[in-house]
């Protein structure tokens, strides 16, 4: 789903209510009308930029934005009933503002939170989906160097230490960035073996690692 197939039913929603309520006989003054439905177009332009700017990116990282557009449809539905009774109740000016303003603060705010919310779980899903990776690429690593062993007093250990790393957390922080840069030095893609220190060294890394994902989550 593109914007504009969001877009183009909701303006078309906008300029059928948009007709209706011009079109309704009332003999009331029409100021308070007029600013009501300002204010309502404000709120609908509102809501269209932000779909522009972020509908695309969003469905590229399939973001789920029923949210978003669950608290748009009621809001929508809100100022429409209060577009119609300010045309056709006698409501003070001063109190039809009031409430335009109070139903523009709470829907900016409401939309503000869930976007900082959606933001965060972008953004924790990428660093999963990294570290993730990250893991994947020592096991991948940790194969090739076990196929190649040509020594047999290694083998066990080799072994041992993949078992480990089977178990290992595949999360991340910024306190396990240091033993992640250690980890990824000693099994760098030069290398086709491993000594016993170094199967040592990593084993005692990954024990560290995991401690401090225990004590940092």
């Amino acid at each position: 789903m593109k914007a504009k197939n969001i877009l183009i039913p909701n303006i078309i929603i906008c300029i059928v209510v948009s007709i209706i309520a011009f079109l309704v006989p009332t003999n009331i003054p029409i100021t308070t009308f007029l600013v009501t439905y300002v204010l309502y177009l404000l709120f609908q332009i509102f809501s269209w930029l932000l779909c522009i700017k972020t509908t695309e990116k969003d469905i590229k990282k399939r973001v789920n934005n029923t949210p978003i557009w669950m608290i748009y449809v009621l809001f929508h539905i809100l100022f429409i009933i209060l577009l119609f009774c300010s045309r056709c109740l006698k409501i003070s000016f001063p109190l039809i503002i009031i409430l335009c303003v109070i139903l523009l603060g709470i829907y900016s705010l409401l939309i503000f939170l869930l976007y900082k919310t959606k933001n965060y779980i972008i953004q924790k899903d990428s660093q999963i989906k990294t570290t993730t990776q990250t893991t994947k690429s020592w096991k991948i690593r940790l194969e090739i160097i076990i196929s190649k062993n040509k020594n047999d007093s290694l083998a066990k250990e080799l072994n041992d230490l993949y078992e480990n790393l089977k178990y290992i957390d595949t999360t991340s922080n910024e306190s396990t960035i240091q033993i992640d840069e250690k980890i990824n030095n000693i099994l760098n893609h030069k290398k086709e073996t491993l000594t016993l220190e170094e199967i040592q060294q990593l084993d005692q890394l990954w024990k560290e690692r995991s401690i401090i994902l225990k004590n940092t989550k």
